[in-house]
């Protein structure tokens, strides 16, 4: 059996798929069934084949649809022919495997192929979703994510300076405390560069803030709001040109 799914010598498909493949492969799947007392779609989503037809792997993925990147909570690899069940389960694991690239597993029509199809292409065209051994498990691809400078947000990848859900001062993904007299700011839609500045630790009550080319003004309104000190910037502003009172942080729009 050889698909567009097909890794290391193996064919993942998920269950919705069952239907179009062919006799044999759909046989196996009903003998594991038979023999595992297992039920498609209620103990295992995704069925991985090794492609020498020696064993099959019935999988279950923790919200197949929902998630970008689904998290592996148990496994039943099954030989049928040495009448031999494994199984594993990572329900307690802090790094338990994720699945990539899950639109291929689907059928083509399905309505969020090509959602998820973004995703990968995304992932692909910038820098991720080449190192197999890097992003197959948990801890390692939010770490990847984390030191471009991304995280996750539904099924798109944001950068972290432009993302309003994370505490400002969070110093990584595993340390999300959060600076209680700053959790008002991310309540605007700030530039990423004051969003970057807040993230990090550089804006405190009462410093002063210049604005160099601030646009229509927003980051300079929210920042009044939440106690700080903005100065406005236009681009035209001339060479050389000195503030006229100091600031404590510049930011560029």
């Amino acid at each position: 059996m050889t698909l567009e799914n097909t890794f290391s010598q193996r064919t993942y498909v998920h269950v919705d798929v069952l239907p179009t493949l062919p006799e044999e492969a759909r046989k196996l799947v009903n003998h594991a069934e038979d023999f595992t007392k297992l039920r498609r779609g209620e103990h295992f989503n995704v069925i991985r084949f090794a492609n020498d037809g020696s064993y099959l792997s019935l999988l279950d993925y923790g919200g197949f649809f929902e998630d970008p990147f689904p998290e592996l909570r148990q496994s039943w690899a099954v030989d049928l022919a040495k009448a031999e069940v494994t199984y594993r389960t990572y329900s307690d694991s802090l790094n338990p495997p994720i699945l990539h690239r899950k639109e291929l597993l689907i059928p083509s029509s399905h309505p969020r192929h090509e959602e998820y199809a973004a995703l990968t292409a995304a992932a692909r065209a910038n820098w991720a979703i080449r190192n197999a051994t890097r992003i197959g498990f948990k801890q390692q691809w939010v770490e990847l994510l984390y030191s471009k400078g991304y995280r996750i947000v539904g099924h798109q990848f944001v950068p972290l300076a432009n993302d309003d859900s994370i505490p400002v001062n969070s110093a990584s993904p595993e340390s999300p405390s959060v600076a209680r007299h700053l959790t008002a700011l991310v309540r605007y839609a700030f530039s990423a560069p004051i969003q970057a500045l807040a993230r990090y630790g550089f804006l405190e009550r009462g410093v002063s803030v210049f604005d160099y080319g601030c646009g229509h003004g927003d980051d300079v309104r929210g920042l009044r709001e939440n106690g700080y000190k903005p100065l406005d910037g236009i681009l035209t502003l001339p060479p050389k040109t000195r503030l006229k009172k100091p600031s404590s942080s510049i930011s560029v729009s």
